[in-house]
């Protein structure tokens, strides 16, 4: 029996403004597509994700890289501006907990992420505790990272149900014996959410 739910953030309980980013930063400043792509997905970004660098040294190397100058402020704000909640999907946590199934997060936000994202929707108090990878010192899809999770949740892994919109994220919570949904939209969630027997 499920008892508790896992859920990502950028992607799942936000849209995933990654696509929009990488046109908004592309056109604006005349960068290729696929290396705006691989700078917000691979390099720096896993130093920055793990709280290694700070998101003003993270647009520094990339600026320096691109050969462009700009306020790392603004292009922070380029960077989130694709990511909103999805408010049906906030409904459904919020219904999930008032009928008692505990709920978390797991996410790779990085810290200037998490002030902002707190600051303008208050998601934190939908959930009953979560982890950020900038400040464990691991990200998703690390398996260090899920069994972190585990330790702070406690209980049997199969009790718990994992909610992510990457399919390598999935793998090593499946690996370490949890439930899981990769999630495509929220009528999708809910159909999984209903086969798997949670009722809310």
């Amino acid at each position: 029996m499920i008892k508790t739910i896992v859920f990502d953030l950028g992607g799942v309980y936000l849209t995933n403004g990654m696509g929009k980013a990488v046109e908004l930063i592309s056109e604006n400043y005349s960068v290729d597509k696929d290396k705006v792509r691989k700078a917000l997905t691979e390099g720096p970004t896993k130093e920055l994700r793990r709280g290694k660098i700070s998101e003003a040294e993270f647009w520094n190397k990339n600026m320096k890289d691109w050969g462009i100058e700009e306020d790392p402020l603004f292009l922070s704000h380029v960077w989130a501006s694709g990511y909103v909640p999805r408010e049906e999907l906030v409904e459904v946590i919020k219904e999930l907990r008032r009928v008692n199934y505990k709920l978390y997060f797991l996410s790779n936000f990085f810290e200037e992420w998490i002030e902002s994202f707190e600051g303008r929707h208050h998601f934190i108090e939908n959930f009953d505790g979560g982890i950020f990878s900038c400040r464990v010192g691991c990200a998703k899809p690390e398996r260090e990272i899920y069994e972190r999770l585990l330790d702070k949740i406690g209980g049997s892994p199969n009790e718990i149900l994992f909610v992510d919109d990457e399919g390598p994220n999935i793998e090593p919570a499946k690996k370490l014996g949890m439930q899981t949904i990769l999630f495509k939209n929220t009528e999708q969630l809910i159909n999984e959410l209903n086969k798997l027997g949670v009722k809310f």
